[in-house]
């Protein structure tokens, strides 16, 4: 992707074109490979005798912290609890790493479309819009 988008971090392209480009071309050795998607992003990580594989199982969490309803998924293939703080979120993210075993070994990132929040006099605008400043 870097070669073709031919910029050091990806950003002609940007995030939205890369992820769906990274799930079509997982989705094509999937099925040039008649594997599963697992077994097939295990191969690549280099890891092909690793025949049983865990990922992080958000939905166990999930369903014992919000209920069963929060176990839903959304229009985009996510699941739906009703957070009251984003700090929530990460939470169950670090409860779902501990509970597959991998503390040490999974890290979390986040793009946040930081670029989308505005810049006013150098920082960023994280307020959204208050009665004080509309804009």
């Amino acid at each position: 992707m870097i070669e073709l988008d031919r910029t050091e971090n990806k950003s002609k392209f940007g995030a939205s074109v890369i992820l769906g480009m990274s799930f079509t071309m997982c989705k094509m050795g999937t099925a040039e490979k008649g594997v599963l998607p697992y077994c097939h992003i295990v191969d690549l990580a280099g890891n092909p005798d690793l025949t049983t594989p865990s990922l992080p199982p958000p939905q166990g969490v999930i369903e014992s912290e919000y209920g069963k309803d929060a176990t839903s998924v959304g229009d985009e293939g996510d699941f739906t609890p009703n957070f009251l703080e984003s700090s929530e979120a990460l939470e169950l993210l670090k409860m779902a790493i501990q509970a597959a075993g991998y503390p040490d070994k999974v890290v979390v990132g986040m793009d946040v479309a930081a670029s989308e929040n505005g810049n006013r006099n150098g920082k960023y605008a994280l307020n959204f819009k208050s009665a004080d400043d509309p804009t």
